[in-house]
């Protein structure tokens, strides 16, 4: 993503999934010593609607 669009936060967000438990994998991408991108996954629910009817 082009820094212009960044919000800059991603950080952040990697941090509270790390100290939550929540970060299950975690890549980081490496290129002459340097750290040049990473990758994490975390669980994630999907809600399409009410679960129940009445």
């Amino acid at each position: 993503m082009p820094a212009i669009l960044a919000s800059h936060t991603e950080q952040l967000i990697v941090d509270a999934l790390r100290n939550s438990g929540h970060l299950t994998v975690s890549l980081v991408a490496e290129a002459d010593g340097k750290i040049v991108g990473h990758v994490g996954v975390s669980p994630v629910s999907i809600s399409v609607g009410l679960t129940h009817r009445t």
